[in-house]
């Protein structure tokens, strides 16, 4: 039996529909905080921002960033926007980053102020600082209309051998595991609050939002 599963685009969608009033994400050092319009609006403005940049449909951009609203909403954008996202803490070396650049092919790199990465990469690759202070005071207007399609989450790992790979995951196909996984689970519903504190340039740090 085919049974249709829901995107990511359809699923934010829904969620606006019917909670979109409601805060969806708080920022633990500013108490910022956004309602699912303020996401959906955000998303918009962040594909544009991405697609100003250079970046084009299945693209990849590598964002090396701390925790924070910025990289959420950087993730959620290559879910609807249809690109490949390459997420980094910014601890990393600049051998273990320039590696990882390497292995997902980023032409474009997403990084906080206070980073200085311009001798780490060839000079294909677009650099790019944006500020973390939960404002979004680096994005515009809404200028592409770019049709929803299927991202991809790019997450690093060494295996078995102690070589650097990247797993590659459809983040539609991810949308539909949390989803399955939270009808399996009587307790999580729409009032229920989730606090992360696990990396998000780890699969399950991304996951749990």
């Amino acid at each position: 039996m085919n049974v249709k599963m829901e995107t990511f685009a359809e699923g934010l969608n829904r969620l606006v529909k019917y909670h979109g009033n409601k805060v969806a994400l708080i920022d633990e050092k500013s108490m910022i905080s956004l309602t699912y319009k303020n996401i959906e609006h955000k998303i918009d403005q962040c594909i544009s921002y991405l697609i100003d940049k250079g970046l084009k449909k299945g693209g990849t951009f590598q964002a090396i960033l701390p925790n924070s609203i910025e990289m959420i909403i950087l993730f959620l954008s290559a879910a609807k926007g249809g690109f490949k996202f390459a997420p980094c803490g910014d601890d990393l070396t600049d051998q273990e980053i320039l590696t990882y650049n390497k292995i997902t092919n980023a032409k474009l790199v997403i990084h906080s102020d206070k980073n200085n990465l311009s001798n780490i990469f060839s000079k294909d690759v677009k650099i790019h600082a944006i500020n973390l202070n939960s404002k979004f005071d680096w994005l515009q207007g809404i200028k592409n209309n770019l049709k929803a399609t299927d991202g991809n989450l790019y997450i690093m790992t060494s295996g078995t051998t102690g070589n650097p790979k990247a797993i590659v995951l459809s983040l539609n196909k991810l949308w539909a595991s949390t989803n399955y996984f939270n009808k399996n689970y009587s307790s999580i519903n729409h009032e229920s609050v989730f606090w992360n504190y696990l990396p998000m340039s780890y699969l399950g740090g991304l996951f749990n939002l």
